[in-house]
């Protein structure tokens, strides 16, 4: 007589552990829904493109419709894209920044970063006048207890200098989740100032630049870690109907500054008045730059026009850029 062969435990059943096994489906499985991680892909519909320039216009009082690219650049980093824009200098690029806070819900932030402490005031005394709560954050005004607290509690728009965001009171509010949260964007103004230490994050990037060589495109893709999140950019131009641009021919290699005056003003003699002065910004990359240049055009210039030019630098106090920009405004310099 053969021995009885013991039952299989339930859980080792031959039976039941093929019933078990995966197999190939006989169809192919389709995903629930088309969408792109972290992007929402919905969105209501009082942030459509005709509602936001509608929302914008009645939020800001704006005596002009704000264009379509601007609502579509808002509306795509709502949605949580990374993106780049290339737009002309005086294109509207701070409605894009303000219409965010807007439009982003209470108790959000945008974080511009920005290379100029002088474009960092007027941009703050800009969205200040329109009902926001901006500050600045630079070497200036870092060590003002009372700004962090405002940046923790109350602000909308916080303008920080590059340098800002490795110190320490800076570090302590990016480690903080809760901080992190109520961010709608980080912005790079003038994108060649790139930041390698806060990427990665599912906090959308947009970085601006008013010129966009493709050595740079290249430069800012790979500074500020594209490509691992959804993206989107635009180039609007910088062409605009009130500007003029004329190009001359370098004639004076060795000093530039000659060819300068001969475009600003060609008959410059003992007779040339004040008045006679166009309104000029000449932009360097250096410090040590502007001030050759200043020493430059004192050597050029009639000794009673020396005093109509002057040196706009970071390493000039807030009051001497204050009385410098009013004597700008005004002719005086």
């Amino acid at each position: 007589m053969s021995p009885t062969t013991p039952p299989w435990p339930q859980h080792l059943n031959p039976s039941s552990t093929l019933s078990r096994i995966p197999g190939t489906p006989q169809h192919r499985k389709y995903p629930q829904t088309n969408h792109l991680q972290g992007i929402k892909t919905k969105m209501p519909k009082n942030l459509n493109v005709d509602a936001i320039k509608s929302r914008l216009k009645q939020r800001f009082k704006l005596l002009y419709h704000p264009d379509d690219w601007q609502a579509h650049l808002i509306c795509r980093i709502l949605q949580g894209y990374d993106s780049i824009f290339c737009a002309g200098t005086g294109y509207g690029k701070s409605l894009i920044f303000e219409g965010l806070v807007a439009l982003g819900g209470k108790g959000k932030l945008v974080m511009v970063i920005s290379p100029l402490k002088a474009l960092e005031q007027d941009q703050v005394k800009q969205a200040t006048q329109k009902g926001l709560d901006a500050f600045a954050i630079n070497e200036d005004t870092y060590k003002t207890a009372k700004l962090w607290v405002q940046v923790w509690t109350t602000a909308q728009m916080v303008y920080l200098s590059p340098e800002m965001t490795l110190s320490d009171s800076f570090m302590k509010l990016w480690k903080d989740s809760k901080f992190q949260a109520c961010l709608i964007a980080i912005v790079v103004d003038k994108a060649h100032c790139a930041l390698h230490g806060f990427t990665g994050s599912d906090i959308p990037f947009v970085a601006y630049t008013a010129t966009c060589q493709t050595t740079m495109f290249d430069m800012i893709w790979s500074s500020l870690g594209y490509g691992h999140r959804p993206f989107w950019s635009i180039d609007v131009g910088t062409d605009r109907h009130n500007l003029l641009y004329l190009t001359h021919l370098q004639q004076y290699s060795d000093n530039p500054v000659l060819d300068i005056l001969n475009i600003l003003l060609p008959d410059l003699g003992p007779d040339t008045h004040r008045e006679d002065l166009p309104k000029t910004l000449l932009y360097l990359d250096s410090e040590a730059g502007c001030h050759s240049l200043v020493q430059s055009l004192h050597k050029c210039l009639p000794k009673h026009l020396c005093t109509c030019v002057h040196a706009f630098s970071s390493d000039l106090s807030e009051e001497a850029k204050q009385q410098c920009w009013d004597k700008f405004t005004t002719g005086d310099f």
